[in-house]
């Protein structure tokens, strides 16, 4: 399992990649000690497989699940919700296409990145005249097909690009490999 984690790719994809997931079992010691937890950012050329492969990994987790959020449908409210249900899950957000974006999603996801990389803190109110707090506890992926051009985030993201080129180097069993071992023995070892 762990040769395939780690040879499903070119190296400056798979090790990135792999260990970031790893890492995630481990982030809520890293928020405790250092209180940042840096976001993955994947970005490539359409067909570079950046989808495939993180869900493909997302099975250390045992979720098989192709749930995908796509950043131009959430809203503020519907992200911190998300954010807020695990501190070791990752959650997925696609599409995030920064020149395509309007303003105010392109602001969401910049908040997203500077809230989630700190695990702060929002609130929203209720029906009831209450005030929730959500916090922004999941580690977050965001996969593109772009890289992100805020210089201010830039720092609080591991990027890994993916090109065509790179599934061209790479034997095509390598990279199903990937889906026959069993990745969840894994994350129950590093949870365990």
């Amino acid at each position: 399992a762990i040769r395939a984690m780690f040879s499903f790719n070119v190296p400056q994809v798979a090790v990135p990649l792999s260990l970031w997931f790893l890492s995630a079992f481990f982030k809520p010691h890293y928020q405790e000690t250092f209180s940042q937890f840096p976001l993955l950012f994947v970005f490539g050329e359409a067909g570079a497989g950046k989808t495939t492969s993180v869900l493909k990994l997302r099975r250390l987790f045992a979720m098989d699940d192709v749930s995908l959020k796509s950043i131009s449908d959430v809203t503020q409210f519907s992200l911190m919700a998300a954010c807020n249900s695990s501190n070791m899950i990752p959650l997925i957000l696609d599409e995030y296409k920064p020149m395509m974006m309007k303003e105010t999603q392109s602001q969401l996801v910049s908040r997203l990145i500077r809230g989630a990389y700190n695990s702060s803190r929002g609130e929203r109110g209720t029906a009831q005249q209450e005030i929730v707090a959500y916090y922004y506890r999941a580690p977050i992926v965001l996969l593109g097909e772009q890289s992100i051009i805020e210089t201010a985030v830039q720092h609080r993201v591991i990027e890994v690009q993916l090109t065509r080129q790179y599934i061209n180097k790479i034997p095509k069993e390598l990279f199903d490999a990937l889906d026959d071992v069993k990745l969840e023995s894994i994350g129950k070892m590093f949870l365990t």
